[in-house]
């Protein structure tokens, strides 16, 4: 605790095992970096200390996703100033600091340009933009490689090129016979893929490339793309090692044929 004269500030940690009931806030009950802080906790332990004298609750922080007590609290008091209220919530992006301190200035000018301005650090610390929720803050291609490892996953953007040389290979594949289905199940999905290969058409285009697609009016060609990219994954497997063993010639006697 700081103590001047008569004013006495106390801190408390908001860890989820740190004991603070009992406090009491006269009046201000501060909460920092109140993104990180469980809003269970904050309602059942830290609120009450605000009680006895009406003390003043305010939360700073930046934000993050849209379920933390700090973009709750955000979303109470927008409410409470469009129906007409005091204002309650204030906000300053990265752009107001830097406007009085180059050198933060272009010190997030350089992150910004670093990671992107769609980067979930950028989005939340600098431009105070929550993410929709938690999983949001990866892209499915971070969330799989996350997930499975990064020599699992291997990231593949669609371009006019990337896509010619997915066809090439795939005709390749099929020409001989590397690419292989197994027998009809019977099942809608193989149903679905059959009916994809059939309406699969592929068009010759400039500079040698090729393009694949079905019609619009025959229907989806995600089977299509899925065979194309599974000739891709498997462009890069060795066969399985299989060893050979070589055992010499044994010559049994006793018949006039020699057994090996």
């Amino acid at each position: 605790a700081l103590t001047l004269g008569r004013a006495r500030a106390t801190f408390y940690s908001a860890q989820p095992s740190a004991h603070v009931v009992g406090a009491t806030a006269s009046l201000l009950l501060e909460v920092d970096e109140a993104q990180d802080i469980d809003s269970e906790k904050f309602q059942r332990e830290f609120l009450p200390m605000a009680a006895a004298h009406n003390a003043v609750v305010v939360l700073y922080g930046t934000a993050w996703t849209d379920d933390t007590l700090l973009e709750q609290a955000r979303q109470h008091n927008l409410a409470i100033q469009r129906a007409g209220g005091e204002q309650r919530h204030f906000e300053y992006p990265w752009t107001v600091g830097a406007r009085d301190m180059p050198a933060y200035r272009q010190f997030v000018e350089h992150e910004i340009e670093r990671l992107g301005a769609q980067h979930p650090l950028i989005r939340t610390q600098y431009l105070l933009q929550t993410v929709a929720d938690r999983s949001a803050l990866f892209s499915p291609e971070q969330r799989l490689r996350r997930a499975l490892g990064p020599t699992v996953v291997e990231p593949f953007v669609f371009t006019a090129a990337t896509k010619s040389r997915l066809g090439y290979d795939l005709l390749a594949a099929v020409n001989a016979a590397r690419l292989l289905v197994w027998q009809d199940d019977q099942s809608a999905e193989q149903a679905e893929l059959w009916q994809q290969v059939g309406a699969a058409r592929m068009l010759p285009r400039a500079n040698g490339q090729l393009t694949f697609f079905v019609p619009d009016h025959q229907g989806h060609d995600d089977f299509v793309t899925m065979l194309v990219l599974l000739v891709r994954a498997g462009a890069g497997l060795e066969p399985p090692i299989t060893t050979t063993y070589a055992l010499p010639a044994t010559t049994w006697y006793g018949d006039e044929t020699a057994r090996y």
